[in-house]
């Protein structure tokens, strides 16, 4: 069977192509053609922007919940703005994610160095710390050592110079014995008739001479106070049984002056004599009267004789330091922190007079003539003042503050006791530094520290912190004797008796101890 198909002839157009005459197989591709431009093309946009999407969430998951917000159909124009706007936000932020990762990952490499650095080192140094320390053991034991070989070498020098020195002192004492007796027996008698001096042959006098022992052990001792002594004073008495000289007054931080006195070779608490608020900072005597000052800014003076408070002295504005009785009746002078020295009639509770040296008064001492007042300060001046001018007529300046003043029985030397650890001896004639006293383990302990002359102005006499004591020779300069093993805290005051046969002395922690 025959199938008639209509064909059409080729025909080859002007420009030589050859061209097939338009049938139903090309209207229905044009056709086709034509409505897939009218239906894809409003969408392509579209479908590349959601392919975009795609590929970012592929590469970042936290995009989840925008690629199935952008899943949604987007109802107008203005949401796929928006949703265009954090893509483009969301894209800056994972640029800046990515940068800041790559800059965290460089700074931890850095670090990764330099911790290593750091333990290398630390590794070096580790090793030498401990060999330093091997060593600094080997030399602290070797110094330890060599510390006891001294102290040793220096007890056994301390104790040949201390028999040297009581050798010397035996044949000082039976020279002045048997010149004291050649006197004596060349002197005439002298009566007293009336009150009137009768000369019953050639008149000669003969000199008061006191001679100071050197001690070398303890005659007695006690715990003195409830705690720190700070304040100790030999005092006479004139009772009914006569004068005598061996009352030893001390005071403390428990507010209480005591009386010792002195026979054999015991110490029998006389009085206690209480009143004041604070601790007992200075002690001086005059006849059956003893006055104190205290840390509660006042000065009182009680009698030997009952133990009596008679008075009260007040007008201090700060801790007073220092008191000393005038030999000018009812009158005594203290000195303060408070940095005014005051001159008082203490029958009528009044401060008389006031000088302002201007710096702390840790101690004065009176010439022998009480017009001039001689005061230690802390500003490491000695000031004398003139009573009748009431002004400052020298200023002596030392090293260091001042903790103590002491005259000579004469009246022409002052003992200093400066905190540099040293004692200055001074001419008063010339208002200078004569003699230097110092060794090598002498250490001044406290502001309250007190050095004073023994009463032939041939020796002084101190206490150290380490809770020894030392006696110079004037003469010499040089350490006569060192007292020790009695006392165990700072010794704050070392002082003879008015006959030199005893000497007493005071520690911080309680204790007094009488020496022959």
């Amino acid at each position: 069977m025959e199938t008639n198909v209509e064909t059409k002839p080729v025909e080859i157009n002007a420009e030589g192509e050859l061209t097939v005459p338009f049938s139903w197989r090309s209207s229905i591709r044009q056709q086709l053609d034509t409505r897939k431009l009218r239906e894809e093309k409003p969408f392509e946009d579209l479908i590349n922007f959601c392919c975009r999407v795609f590929a970012l969430y592929a590469t970042n998951p936290d995009l989840g919940n925008f690629t199935h917000a952008s899943s949604e159909p987007l109802s107008s124009a203005s949401e796929r703005s928006s949703l265009y706007a954090r893509l483009k936000e969301a894209e800056a932020n994972l640029t800046a994610a990515h940068g800041e990762i790559s800059r965290l990952e460089k700074q931890l490499a850095e670090l990764k160095t330099q911790l290593q650095f750091e333990r290398d080192e630390h590794a070096i140094l580790r090793v030498l710390y401990d060999d330093l320390t091997k060593k600094l053991s080997a030399k602290t034991h070797e110094a330890d050592h060599l510390l006891i070989q001294l102290k040793a070498m220096k007890a056994a020098d301390a104790e040949k110079l201390n028999e040297l020195n009581a050798r010397e002192e035996r044949l000082l004492r039976e020279k002045k014995r048997q010149e004291l007796e050649a006197v004596a027996a060349a002197t005439r008698v002298v009566e007293v008739e009336e009150g009137i001096l009768v000369d019953q042959g050639e008149t000669a006098s003969v000199p008061s001479h006191v001679i100071a022992i050197l001690p070398d052990r303890m005659l007695c001792s006690t715990d003195a106070h409830d705690g720190d002594v700070y304040a100790l004073r030999w005092c006479s008495s004139e009772g009914s049984g006569g004068r005598f000289c061996d009352l030893v007054a001390t005071g403390g931080s428990d507010r209480k002056v005591k009386v010792w006195q002195v026979s054999s070779s015991q110490l029998h608490m006389k009085e206690t004599l209480v009143g004041c608020n604070g601790g007992i900072t200075s002690i001086d005597c005059s006849n059956d009267l003893i006055i104190a000052s205290s840390y509660d800014f006042t000065c009182r003076i009680w009698s030997i004789l009952d133990g009596k408070l008679r008075r009260t002295l007040t007008g201090h504005a700060d801790k007073v330091l220092t008191v000393k009785f005038s030999v000018v009746a009812n009158r005594c002078i203290s000195g303060s922190q408070d940095r005014t020295i005051r001159v008082w009639d203490y029958d009528k509770y009044a401060c008389t007079k006031t000088l302002y040296p201007g710096s702390t008064c840790n101690d004065l001492v009176l010439s022998k003539g009480q017009e001039v007042v001689i005061s230690g300060h802390f500003d490491k001046k000695i000031r004398l003042w003139d009573m009748r001018t009431e002004c400052s007529v020298h200023e002596i300046y030392l090293s260091s503050r001042i903790s103590s003043l002491d005259l000579s029985s004469s009246g022409q030397y002052l003992l200093a006791c400066v905190r540099d650890d040293t004692l200055k001896l001074m001419d008063l004639r010339m208002n200078q530094v004569v003699k230097t006293f110092s060794a090598d383990s002498f250490k001044v302990g406290t502001d309250l520290t007190k050095a004073t002359i023994s009463p032939d102005n041939d020796h002084v006499i101190a206490g150290s912190a380490s809770g020894s004591i030392f006696i110079w020779n004037v003469n010499t300069s040089k350490v006569d004797r060192v007292l020790k093993s009695q006392h165990n805290s700072t010794v704050g005051v070392a002082s003879w008796s008015p006959q030199g046969q005893l000497v007493a002395s005071c520690e911080k922690n309680k204790k007094l101890v009488i020496w022959n």
